[in-house]
């Protein structure tokens, strides 16, 4: 029985019913560990005989139900040599407090005791969609073993990240150092081609974030092919072209030694044999600062970016067809189209006239292959806006007629080659775009001393490349 003791008298008794009082002959009820437990005594059938004692665990707020949890919680696609590591956090839903954190086994399976409650299991893996499980567990609930539905996480991570960190890459060395933006735990092959051949292939494994591949180039143009597979099966890849210097040493010209000159140098396929340039060569390095102060000005957003950073006697630049290769070459990996790149040289070829008619008629003459009826239908349609315009549309038909990016290009440098571009409208030019640089004298007078050198050289020297095609 239980009685309350209040404003100094006793309640009236009361049973306390089934499982503390029973028909049977129940006594001695002794209370202990601090009333969360007891102890009495009864003759029960299933005894050992005459008065058994007992003894009882009374659960409260202040002394809950312990539960046993367990369950089993898997991936649906498992990581590529990685194991699954899945962290289940437990919660109190009312609290919103972590109670507890731990991970599930190899095999996924997890188990913890807790007392009675309101929670929610939090399951989470990196690269999968996080999953909560509400878990309620009543205090006068007497199944203490609780085993959780199976729990499966589903891939959300569904592309691989790789970057490289430096848009630009200066072989000034014996070694060059390639920064890589990765994923860790994931693997990277790195192809080496020369030409359309593969030289050699490495796979590293990724750790970190941040990986720093180091190359040792060798003599000629390198294209290198970077392919990461992450821990989830996602891949990606990226490439980086290192472009050709081609060295030209002239000494003492003369127009009519040009051929002659030319005749000596040995170009097979892609390597061209290297020549000291002293300082009496003709195609130094100013003629090519000029010009590509002239594309500066006009240029826009990251082309004009480039060119600004662009150092090109690092960069081992010694002509304007070199410089315009380098720019077609690198244009997707520095972040401008090609087509930007053709409309700037037919900007400057057309020496300011926006006069798109003149320009078509002008151009024409440089222009075979597949490039000439593409400009004669382009020049009969009447369509055209302006010479951007032009550009953009040639562009555009390049597989229906037939022709490349870079024939559009050589083309266009030829006419500017041709051409002597008045130094007036040069100056306008760049006075007009209010832009510093080429605007003093002294500056366009180098330009214009060099130019006609420097173009002179390029025609031979893409007369005696078709010869040897041929």
């Amino acid at each position: 029985y239980s009685s309350l003791f209040d404003d100094g008298n006793w309640s009236t008794p009361l049973n306390m019913g089934y499982p503390i009082n029973t028909p049977d002959d129940d006594k001695f009820y002794v209370p202990a560990r601090e009333g969360y437990f007891a102890y009495y005594s009864l003759f029960a059938e299933s005894g050992y005989g005459k008065m058994d004692i007992f003894s009882l665990e009374i659960f409260s707020d202040e002394h809950p139900r312990k539960f046993r949890v367990s369950g089993i919680v898997s991936l649906n696609q498992t990581p590529v040599g990685f194991q699954e590591k899945i962290q289940i956090y437990v919660t109190d839903s009312e609290k919103n407090d972590t109670i507890n954190s731990l991970k599930a086994s190899d095999s996924g399976e997890y188990n913890f005791v807790i007392e009675a409650g309101e929670y929610d299991l939090n399951f989470v893996s990196q690269g999968f969609e996080p999953f909560t499980q509400h878990l309620s567990l009543p205090l006068g609930s007497t199944d203490t073993i609780i085993v959780v539905p199976e729990t499966t996480l589903s891939l959300i991570d569904i592309s691989a990240n790789l970057v490289l960190v430096d848009s630009v890459i200066n072989v000034d060395s014996d070694t060059v150092k390639i920064d890589l933006e990765v994923e860790p735990g994931s693997i990277l092959i790195v192809d080496i081609f020369g030409d359309s051949s593969l030289i050699s292939s490495e796979e590293f494994y990724i750790t970190d974030s941040l990986y720093t591949y180091t190359y040792n180039p060798e003599l000629g143009g390198k294209r290198i092919k970077f392919t990461l597979t992450d821990q989830y099966g996602n891949t990606a890849s990226n490439e980086l072209l290192i472009p050709i210097p081609i060295y030209i040493a002239m000494d003492d010209f003369e127009d009519e030694m040009a051929e002659e000159i030319l005749d000596e140098i040995i170009v097979e396929e892609m390597i061209i044999e290297e020549i000291a340039i002293d300082s009496s060569a003709i195609l130094d390095t100013e003629e090519v600062k000029a010009f590509k102060e002239v594309m500066t000005v006009q240029a826009e957003g990251n082309l004009k970016e480039t060119l600004e950073k662009l150092d090109i006697e690092k960069e081992e630049i010694y002509s304007t067809y070199e410089l315009v290769s380098f720019l077609g070459d690198n244009a997707e990996l520095l972040g401008y189209t090609e087509e930007e790149l053709a409309v700037l040289l037919a900007l400057i070829a057309a020496e300011g006239n926006p006069d798109v008619e003149e320009f078509i008629a002008n151009f024409s003459p440089y222009t075979n292959g597949g490039l000439q009826p593409a400009l004669n239908d382009l020049s009969n349609q009447k369509k055209i806006k302006n010479i951007e315009d032009l550009i953009q549309k040639l562009l555009k038909s390049k597989s229906d007629y037939n022709f490349s990016s870079s024939d559009l290009m050589n083309a266009l440098i030829t006419m500017i080659s041709d051409r002597n571009i008045d130094m007036t409208s040069v100056k306008d030019y760049i006075n007009k775009e209010d832009k510093s640089g080429l605007g003093t004298g002294g500056n366009i007078s180098v330009w214009l001393l060099g130019l006609t050198g420097t173009f002179l050289i390029f025609l031979l020297y893409r007369k005696r490349k078709r010869k040897n095609e041929e």
